[in-house]
Parts: structure tokens; C-alpha cells; sequence
């Protein structure tokens, strides 16, 4: 535990110029990555399986960190440059929303 740790500290010493970039990146993954899913289960009557929840996860956080880490790969004036000007955690909830959808449609099918 303590050196995965470390070397994610390391990798963004290396990466990040400032604490802002680390909060901005951790806050745009973090948030696209829970908000859904944790509003999911509060508010849903059905339960859905655990697994199938961090599958749905992994692929939102996936998402938003590749669109993050193209915005950043494209920078002008010191800013990032996001494709079709759309934030990453927009894009991570979209996947959410999605990715739960279909999970909901395919459990009713069942």
C-alpha cells in the first residue's frame, strides 16, 4: 500500500505543475467516476449487483481520464483543449448514465 502510494505521488509530481492540476484531475475522475452510481444506490428500489456496479465504474473513471489526458496532450495559452469543448466529467457521467442504463434494461429483460 505504501508504495503504490509513492509512486502515484511521484508520477504526479512529474506530471502535474501544481496542487490545482492534481485536485482538478483527481476531482473531474473522482466525481464522474461515484456521483451516479453512489445516487444510484441511495435512490433505486432495484439492486444492482456489485460487480456490475464497478465494471460500470472502471469504465467511467477509464473514460474520463483518457478525455481528460487528450485535453492536456492539446494545450493552448496554458489550458487544456477538450474535444468538442465538452469537460471530462461530463463525458464520465454520460458513460455512467449509460453503462447503468443498459445495466437496468438488460436486468428487466432477464
Amino acid at each position: 500500500g505504501i508504495v503504490l502510494t509513492l509512486l502515484t505521488c511521484l508520477v504526479f509530481i512529474y506530471f502535474f505543475e501544481s496542487v490545482i492540476g492534481i485536485i482538478y484531475a483527481l476531482g473531474t475522475v473522482g466525481v464522474a467516476t461515484m456521483l451516479v452510481p453512489i445516487l444510484t444506490i441511495l435512490f433505486s428500489k432495484q439492486r444492482l449487483s456489485d460487480g456490475a456496479m464497478l465494471v460500470v465504474m472502471c469504465c467511467t473513471a477509464l473514460a474520463s481520464s483518457l478525455w481528460l489526458a487528450e485535453g492536456w496532450m492539446n494545450v493552448e495559452f496554458g489550458w487544456p483543449v477538450y474535444r468538442m469543448g465538452i469537460e471530462p466529467m461530463y463525458i464520465g457521467i454520460a458513460v455512467s448514465v449509460l453503462g447503468l442504463a443498459v445495466l437496468r434494461f438488460s436486468k428487466r429483460k432477464a
